[in-house]
């Protein structure tokens, strides 16, 4: 028998929350025993009342905090509150961030990140309730106005077996562009674009999604980060 989990989200716009569900924020380091909360609205853009409807992005809401760990290595910790709580999952995510090269005039700051999404469905009577994707992520950010531009792009792939459907790749690869916009010396807005799975043919899928070529999924999103530092 098929499991039920996957074959849940196989049909469901869900299964892009593997492919990178919030703002990436790991662009350059917190630094050494600082803090920073951060918190991420968004989603793939999808057709909300059938096929000739007009796409609206999913509300994808995320929040979580970092910690430098040492002047170049971060640790991350998320929570997945919509829509995984609603429908009786729970989505954490914990991440190790590493930059290797520290930006300075026109060279960019590097980042390398690799993070482990844990879905947990709440339902008794569902089979195979946990799920395990481990995510690497590479980013570049280079100084641009009152912020930094940035792009890079997620890699997932599942740890168990997605049985639901032998042709498609279990291989999601997911590039990014942004903008964060430096308001203050502590608060920061994101804005982003992600093209979610961008392998993967969405055509075949149940769910209509904005997408390029009929491939992946359009995803906007918004975020902000909050940083303690003295």
């Amino acid at each position: 028998m098929k499991n039920k989990f996957f074959s849940f989200l196989k049909f469901s716009p869900l299964i892009l929350i593997l492919c990178g569900c919030a703002v990436h924020t790991a662009l350059e380091p917190v630094g050494r025993e600082q803090w920073n909360f951060q918190t991420s609205f968004g989603g793939p853009t999808v057709a909300a009342f059938g096929v000739s409807a007009p796409l609206v992005p999913l509300p994808f809401l995320t929040s979580g905090i970092r910690y430098g760990l040492s002047e170049r290595i971060d640790l991350t910790a998320d929570l997945h509150l919509i829509p995984l709580l609603p429908l009786g999952m729970i989505g954490l995510e914990t991440a190790v961030s590493y930059y290797p090269w520290l930006g300075e005039d026109w060279k960019p700051t590097l980042a390398l990140e690799v993070r482990l999404i844990n879905s947990i469905s709440l339902k008794k009577e569902v089979s195979g309730q946990i799920l395990i994707f481990p995510v690497l992520t590479g980013s570049a950010s280079w100084e641009a106005g009152r912020g930094l531009f940035y792009g890079g792009s997620h890699c997932s792939i599942p740890i168990q077996k997605m049985d639901f459907d032998q042709d498609v790749s279990a291989l999601r690869i997911s590039p990014f562009i942004g903008y964060r916009f430096d308001w203050t010396n502590h608060f920061r807005l994101f804005l982003e674009l992600k093209w979610q799975a961008a392998n993967i043919r969405s055509d075949l899928l149940a769910v209509e999604y904005a997408s390029l070529g009929q491939q992946g999924a359009l995803a906007p999103f918004v975020g902000i980060e909050w940083d303690f530092k003295k």
